[in-house]
């Protein structure tokens, strides 16, 4: 989903078998994402792109079987290994745990500023990715329906009154990851079966309110 500047409605979807990521929410705000079923898909399950995407509502959607390696194109056509990739500048920042969507991540979130609830990840490298580093030069509605040019200053980082609440990961290696945010709340979250729950690095205050966690 592109640039869509009006209501998006993604609901009860199965998609299954995609060489990249199963569904993409690319600059495209006041959305609904709900109750889809994504499996064995490269990169990400779902995909929130570039940061400055913005009030969507991505909810009771199941994501099981992830592949990737962190590498992405850029890595493989180079021989590299995913530490040693990019300059560390905002054009090409450097490759770290879940960076870039393509990790093998069940949800991977650019920007924060989106209300997400009830989404399970399985079987996935790593559960739930946000990584907002480097984003800079990024432009959001205030309402639905604005087009570009009343577009405003966007802050990813910034979680402000959007929740994310309720989600849960099973069986994934890595089941929440999070660089570069400000403050962040997440509330009655879970994993089950992880060897690590959490990796987080680059932000201001991260608080786990609740929830159950299980390795």
């Amino acid at each position: 989903l592109h640039h869509c500047y009006g209501y998006v409605r993604v609901v009860d979807c199965d998609i299954t078998n995609g060489s990249k990521w199963g569904i993409t929410i690319h600059q495209s705000h006041f959305g609904l994402y709900d109750n889809n079923r994504i499996t064995n898909c490269g990169g990400a399950g779902i995909a929130v792109e570039d940061g400055p995407e913005y009030g969507n509502i991505i909810s009771n959607n199941i994501v099981t079987n992830i592949f990737g390696d962190g590498l992405g194109e850029q890595g493989h056509n180079a021989g590299r290994n995913v530490a040693d990739i990019g300059t560390g500048t905002p054009e090409d920042p450097y490759r770290t745990t879940g960076s870039h969507g393509n990790h093998g991540v069940g949800f991977w979130y650019r920007g924060i500023q989106n209300d997400i609830i009830n989404n399970t990840a399985i079987n996935c490298p790593i559960g739930h990715s946000g990584w907002v580093r480097f984003n800079i030069d990024r432009f959001r509605p205030v309402s639905r329906g604005d087009s570009p040019s009343q577009y405003i200053p966007a802050t990813p980082g910034l979680q402000n009154e959007f929740v994310f609440r309720g989600n849960k990961t099973i069986n994934c290696y890595t089941a929440y990851a999070f660089q570069g945010l400000g403050i962040f709340k997440a509330k009655d979250c879970s994993a089950e079966k992880s060897r690590d729950v959490l990796d987080a690095s680059y932000r201001d205050t991260l608080i786990f309110e609740g929830g159950s966690f299980q390795s």
